[in-house]
């Protein structure tokens, strides 16, 4: 070949070379930059997280910006709750509203005691959801009010003459709406690992006469789920209670109340150090009573209200929480009540 063609095919070829290796390296820093934004896992990072903040609309919504809510409890008694595999990555971002107490979940919104009826009071920022536990025939703690399973999953039986398996492979929401035909009935630790990090549990332990461990399983699954600090155990039945403080006693225990009888009696309750709080029907509460709980340091729980001017006259009298069918509405109610506060 002659030295005329090799100096041709020279200045052919090089600057192919030159723009290749520029390619190259450009895909390079490209590649690194999107490594340095996503992080090697694929999350967003804290940058993008700060401007999707940003975006987010200010106090006054029951939504805010993380960075202005941290976690914790915020200046006004509520806290904010962090995210959790279990629901929406823009649960992180929720206001709670300690003082809402979901019963049986956002129980109008969905089938009371399950999964979709806790991850919509998490949506709608309650502080608490309540919930009902019982042993099935098997042993496992799972979620029903009723002593028979009959009204939500058309089991014509007791819970206690009820397999786990019956009742997972029944409908909890096909009586609600077509729309849940595919809910389950949940055990506890489904409902925990829901729940962790998101929103307070209210555990009602169910005394149908027939339970067997249903107070030491529930408070070992509590205590192996590390929801100690994120739940208080309610019952009608003091000895389920004291079963509980016998485990462990710091885990927080309330008393259900529906009626009182004679003179001094709300003085006995409060006094016992059995219980942490009093969860009592509405009617029952008067300024009195708030007056001596606070003396005792018990906090009170009222269930359930349904009515504004019920929830608006519970929040005046001072109760810790207002157990609710309408989580929105009470949470609405607050935050009127919150801001109608702030313009005096």
């Amino acid at each position: 070949m002659s030295n005329v063609i090799r100096v041709m095919l020279c200045f052919l070829i090089l600057p192919a070379i030159l723009f290749s290796t520029q390619q190259a390296r450009s895909v390079y820093v490209s590649g690194a930059a999107s490594s340095a934004t996503h992080g090697s896992s694929g999350s967003v990072s804290i940058a993008s997280s700060a401007a999707a903040a940003s975006s987010v609309p200010q106090s006054g919504s029951a939504v805010e910006s993380a960075a202005a809510l941290g976690s914790g409890t915020s200046a006004d008694g509520n806290t904010s709750a962090s995210a959790n595999t279990g629901t929406s990555a823009n649960a992180s971002l929720i206001k709670r509203y300690d003082r809402v107490t979901a019963h049986r979940g956002s129980s109008q919104t969905a089938p009371e005691n399950t999964l979709s009826a806790f991850s919509q009071a998490i949506r709608e920022g309650a502080g608490y959801a309540e919930l009902d536990v019982q042993e099935t025939a098997d042993g496992e703690i799972m979620l029903m009010h009723d002593d028979r399973a009959l009204r939500t999953t058309g089991i014509d039986k007791p819970m206690w003459e009820v397999t786990a398996a019956e009742l997972k492979g029944a409908s909890a929401g096909l009586w609600f709406s077509e729309r849940y035909a595919n809910e389950k009935v949940p055990t506890l630790e489904q409902v925990i690992d829901t729940a962790k990090g998101q929103i307070k549990l209210n555990i009602e332990l169910k005394n149908n006469g027939h339970q067997v461990k249903l107070a030491e399983t529930s408070v070992e699954i509590v205590k192996r789920k590390k929801f100690e600090n994120e739940c208080i155990f309610t019952s009608f039945d003091p000895n389920l209670l004291r079963t509980v403080k016998k485990a462990d006693p710091k885990l927080r225990t309330g008393l259900l109340v529906h009626k009182v009888e004679g003179p001094g009696a709300w003085e006995k309750l409060l006094s016992d150090p059995d219980y942490d709080a009093l969860s009592i029907a509405y009617p029952l509460v008067q300024p009195e009573l708030l007056t001596q709980a606070k003396r005792y340091g018990k906090d009170i729980f009222v269930w359930t209200v349904n009515d504004k001017d019920m929830m608006k006259q519970m929040l005046d009298l001072g109760v810790t929480s207002v157990i609710t069918d309408k989580p929105d509405l009470m949470i609405h109610t607050q935050g009127e009540r919150m801001q109608s506060s702030d313009a005096r």
